[in-house]
């Protein structure tokens, strides 16, 4: 995948994410949902349309227990963006590396939210929450091949690529042994600008290009996730420091102690 390089310095504002027309509909299973338009995606951006996105809405049970998310819930890192208006706040925790993360229901071609009323309804506690989520992303990711992965360069440093079609390409991060069978025992300097799609370079590679070519791909995407460069060397993954001049008007994927 070959594409040219921004001169050193310059930067990339995200574009605004205006709201546009409003579509209220209730669904069979009793929901009321309201979907707004956002601006128009870049021609390198695809997602579901509207019916895709209410069919999988009306899939999903008036009362979600934890029987039926159980094997739905997997880590997301955390969008950029705000999440849309009324939406409850999502619940958070520091995972292995000091990784933050958030959870969500996979539905398809989106994720809900786990907040913290679920988590009381399911009478579940966050580290439940996150040992289910590891185990269901780790028997996702089983699946994933190397022949999976798109081989590219960028301003000519080897770069792979991967999109799951899993929804797990970004949380990979917090699979160091499933990563290091599909890109090998090389140190990797990795990037994860969208929810599906996560980017390698050789451990050698200067953090600015990594992240230059995060904030680029992130900017296009509707969740945009925060900056954030992940170093996979000797089977586990850490993140690496970042230059707070290079911030590329995205914020930072933040930073803690893991749950212990």
């Amino acid at each position: 995948m070959q594409k040219t390089k921004r001169a050193k310095g310059s930067k990339r504002r995200q574009p605004p994410r205006s709201r546009g027309s409003r579509h209220p509909a209730t669904l069979s299973n009793g929901w009321t949902l309201e979907a707004r338009e956002g601006p128009p995606l870049s021609e390198n951006v695809v997602q579901a349309s509207l019916p895709e996105l209410l069919a999988a809405f009306e899939s999903v049970p008036t009362e979600i227990d934890w029987d039926w998310a159980q094997g739905r819930v997997l880590p997301v890192l955390p969008r950029a963006r705000p999440q849309p208006a009324g939406s409850a706040e999502p619940i958070q925790a520091v995972m292995s590396g000091g990784i933050t993360v958030q959870f969500g229901i996979d539905i398809g071609p989106a994720f809900m939210s786990v907040s913290a009323e679920l988590l009381r309804q399911w009478a579940k506690g966050v580290a439940d929450l996150a040992a289910t989520a590891i185990v269901n992303l780790h028997a996702r990711a089983a699946s994933i091949e190397p022949g999976d992965l798109y081989h590219g360069s960028l301003s000519g440093i080897a770069t792979t690529w991967l999109q799951s079609g899993r929804s797990v390409a970004s949380t990979l991060v917090l699979a160091p042994l499933e990563l290091t069978r599909l890109l090998g025992p090389e140190p990797q300097l990795l990037v994860a600008p969208m929810r599906d799609l996560l980017i390698a370079f050789p451990g050698e590679t200067e953090v600015e290009l990594a992240m230059w070519l995060h904030a680029e791909i992130a900017a296009e995407d509707p969740n945009c996730l925060p900056l954030a460069a992940f170093r996979l060397e000797n089977g586990g993954v850490s993140m690496v420091p970042l230059i707070p001049e290079l911030a590329l008007d995205l914020p930072f994927l933040s930073f803690g102690a893991p749950l212990s």
